[in-house]
């Protein structure tokens, strides 16, 4: 522990520190700020338009870009597409999607087919994806049985650790190929699935198919599932309706679905449609991507959303923007087409101890008092 603050206070003012200690003394106080800091090495990439933002399991960032994917160690990065030296090394340089296998292997899609990257050797390996004839990657996923889903147009395909392919699933809505947003294991251990305009399943584990999971007309198009274990209910981001805050133990559809205020912008418009969203480690805050602006909501004591006004530490104002992303440190990463990427990050200091020594001077046989706080 450091010393931060020493000082030497005076007979006459020993009732007010009386007070002060009052309230202190062994106590733990907590301040915190939001900060928006620069991508670093962000000059490094092809193009500063980024899609995805990756943290992997050795701590390096991968971005997907519009002209390859980048991984970054903070200082240097390195570009894997296809140009005059790597000739055929992609199909497409467009990255759509990154995650990680429980093997450590990089998992990346493009608009024209899946990729493996070993970190190890560095080399990339096309994905089968059998003769479908859509290869638009829209999205992959990693279950905790080290299973890697992958999303194109009317496809869901099941690979294991291997990249061998287990199963094709069927993804359609109406007689309509539809896209997984995404692949989700709850509270419960069940698999969840959303699709484009389909709404929710789960999957049966004895027939291995999906099922209907609370389906509402009104909210078929649900981005993000995210289980808030503070506030013990999940919010789902949709596209064209917001935020909605989601409970499949209650009865009644108008209760299992309960729709939140839409993020307004500087304008005073409204919007509902959702790109992307997380919720933050340190105020739990639902952090909204959206085709406005980046956008913030605190949850109130009844469970509904409030708009946090951003105007501090955000410049007010139309942004692009696409992916939120949540790094192991807690700090979000965000994607812009229009501007520069950049990062939000959510501090918290402690000061953990605060007491006082009382002491006699030499020079007057008076006592003195010294005020000591630790911290971190």
């Amino acid at each position: 522990m450091n010393i931060r603050y020493v000082h030497q206070f005076s007979l006459l003012n020993q009732v007010f520190l009386f007070l002060l200690l009052q309230t202190l003394f062994m106590s733990t106080v907590c301040a915190q700020e939001i900060v928006v800091k620069d991508i670093p090495s962000l000059d490094k990439l092809p193009v500063k338009a980024i899609h995805r933002i990756f943290q992997d399991s050795d701590g390096y960032i991968w971005y997907g870009t519009f002209n390859g994917l980048c991984r970054s160690d903070g200082y240097d990065v390195r570009v894997f597409r296809s140009d005059l030296f790597h000739h055929g090394l992609l199909d497409d340089n467009y990255i759509t999607y990154i995650n990680e296998d429980h093997e450590k292997h990089i998992w990346f899609g493009t608009f024209q087919g899946a990729y493996i990257l070993d970190k190890a050797t560095y080399r990339i390996t096309p994905v089968n994806m059998g003769n479908v004839s859509d290869r638009n990657v829209f999205s992959i996923n990693v279950t905790r049985d080290g299973t890697i889903w992958v999303s194109t147009s009317g496809s869901l395909f099941r690979y294991d650790a291997n990249g061998e392919l287990l199963k094709r699933y069927p993804v359609e809505y109406n007689h309509s190929s539809q896209f997984v947003y995404t692949v989700y294991e709850n509270k419960d251990d069940h698999l969840l699935i959303s699709i484009t305009q389909g709404g929710m399943y789960k999957l049966n584990k004895e027939t291995d198919s999906f099922e209907p999971y609370f389906h509402h007309e009104e909210y078929r198009d649900i981005e993000k599932i995210i289980w808030d274990e503070t506030h013990q209910c999940y919010w789902l981001g949709t596209w064209g309706k917001g935020i909605v805050r989601f409970n499949p133990e209650e009865q009644s559809p108008e209760r299992q679905y309960i729709p939140q205020p839409l993020p307004v912008d500087v304008t005073g418009e409204a919007t509902g449609d959702t790109y992307h969203m997380v919720q933050d480690d340190v105020y739990h805050y639902l952090w909204v991507t959206t085709k406005k602006d980046l956008f913030a909501f605190r949850i109130t004591k009844d469970k509904m959303l409030e708009q946090v006004d951003t105007s501090s530490f955000l410049t007010p104002g139309n942004k692009m923007l696409y992916e939120i992303y949540k790094d192991r440190d807690g700090k979000l990463w965000v994607s812009a087409f229009d501007m520069e990427s950049f990062i939000i990050d959510i501090r918290k200091h402690f000061i953990k101890k605060i007491y006082f020594a009382c002491f006699e001077r030499a020079d007057k046989g008076e006592p003195g008092y010294y005020l000591f706080m630790y911290g971190q």
